[in-house]
């Protein structure tokens, strides 16, 4: 038996995932209607805030719930956070940490979880290599270009306009470039959520043996591979998705 946890007037953040919910996709129509939010922090009935972690597993399910099967998010099965009252399982209830607040605690769960992993599980980045994020303004690369730039990488980034450049390089980007644009050098790794607008532009950024780890596919999710370059430079494609609630950077 799963013991739920019910949470009052929560903070929370919106993201893509309500656009693609409203569009039908993750969700089947005989679930509507579906109040929409992943991410928040509300407030137990015994006082304690806590993060809402929005991958909901199996309850037999053990290790990383993000590789389970039967997971679902908040807002495809289980009611979501854009709500007075939510519920959740005990133990996607996470305690906020000290000095975090609501606002901060709110984009921890999906976005800064998801650039937490694609930085420090996935890439293989040690400090001073050279990363790349393809899209300056979007939740997961905000936090990756903040992420990066704190763990000692150097931190390129492009943007199709002048004023999401320019925010990237507020949050600490070193380096940014309009989308598309030739790179000075090679990178060791590039942070992909755009898809089949910029995934040309990845590989050909990739230094041999480089890797692009790929989040999400905004603007399409069938590019062409070029799988010619990949096997002859070596390159590492992987994927990556949220992170899991325990034992996470927030836990």
């Amino acid at each position: 038996m799963v013991n739920w946890s019910f949470m009052r007037r929560p903070s929370r953040s919106e993201g893509r995932l309500r656009l693609w919910t409203l569009r039908g996709v993750g969700i089947k129509a005989e679930r509507f209607p579906m109040i929409l939010g992943m991410d928040g922090v509300g407030t137990l009935y015994d006082g304690t805030q806590v993060v809402v972690h929005p991958v909901v597993s199996d309850p037999a399910w053990t290790g990383d719930e993000t590789l389970d099967p039967r997971r679902t998010l908040l807002t495809e099965l289980h009611q979501g956070t854009f709500a007075d009252y939510v519920v959740v399982p005990a133990r996607n209830a996470v305690p906020l940490p000290d000095g975090v607040s609501a606002a901060h605690g709110a984009v921890m769960g999906t976005a800064w979880l998801t650039a937490y992993r694609m930085l420090f599980t996935k890439s293989g980045l040690r400090p001073g290599q050279t990363m790349l994020v393809q899209g300056a303004s979007g939740g997961v690369s905000t936090a990756l270009v903040q992420l990066g730039r704190a763990a000692g990488m150097t931190v390129w980034v492009t943007g199709r306009s002048e004023e999401k450049r320019a925010l990237a390089e507020k949050l600490g980007a070193h380096r940014v470039f309009p989308t598309g644009a030739k790179l000075p050098s090679r990178v060791d790794a590039v942070f992909e959520s755009v898809g089949e607008a910029t995934w040309g532009h990845s590989l050909r950024a990739l230094r041999p043996g480089g890797a692009v780890i790929v989040c999400g596919s905004t603007s399409g999710p069938n590019p062409g591979a070029d799988l010619q370059r990949v096997f002859f430079l070596q390159l590492r494609v992987e994927g990556s998705r949220w992170a899991p609630g325990r034992n996470s950077p927030i836990c």
